[in-house]
């Protein structure tokens, strides 16, 4: 007995047979696109930093995107401040400024704060540079090695998302391999 086929099925048939690799995209459509989706997800968060008062000047910060309270190596990924003389190649970073490892930065409060209160050392020129206050009253120091001492406050403000690259050429070098290993063991008709 022949078996009917109804008339919108003829394209699609069509379709994959045209193309051997047409059932292959037809099936993985929708894990690429949820794999697409969630590396939205994946993403880290960049902010600027403005610092005004007695000092002037701009900043910006990197974190992973998921960390609370970000430090070095627990999801701060970048700092640096350009402030007076510590600007440009001598501005304030976590790169290889002394006491680095100290600066933390509250993603809820955007508030910098230094872990016991040692100011950031600036290894290019020898200042250094100092958080304190609260949420909400965001102050900052710096001891310029000309001497004296100078008070500012800071403003941090998120910018965009930046796609973390890493995590997409892994979702896609995965939906790659699991769709050839789902395509290798389809049975062929004979």
């Amino acid at each position: 007995m022949s078996q009917l086929v109804s008339s919108d099925d003829v394209p699609r048939r069509m379709w994959r047979s045209a193309w051997p690799g047409g059932q292959l995209i037809g099936r993985s459509a929708p894990v690429v696109l949820l794999l697409l989706l969630g590396a939205a997800g994946a993403s880290a968060d960049v902010f600027n930093i403005t610092f005004s008062g007695g000092l002037a000047g701009t900043g910006s910060l990197t974190t992973n995107g998921t960390c609370l309270d970000c430090a070095l190596g627990l999801g701060l990924l970048s700092f640096s401040a350009d402030i007076g003389l510590a600007s440009g190649a001598s501005a304030f970073d976590i790169v290889d400024d002394g006491n680095a490892s100290l600066l933390h930065f509250d993603r809820g409060s955007l508030t910098l704060w230094e872990v016991g209160g040692t100011d950031l050392f600036d290894s290019e020129t020898h200042d250094s540079l100092g958080f304190f206050g609260s949420p909400g009253n965001h102050n900052v120091s710096s001891h310029p090695n000309t001497g004296g001492i100078l008070f500012g406050s800071y403003i941090v403000s998120p910018t965009t998302a930046v796609p973390e690259p890493s995590s997409v050429i892994f979702l896609v070098t995965l939906v790659v391999i699991l769709q050839f290993l789902s395509y290798r063991k389809t049975p062929r008709p004979s």
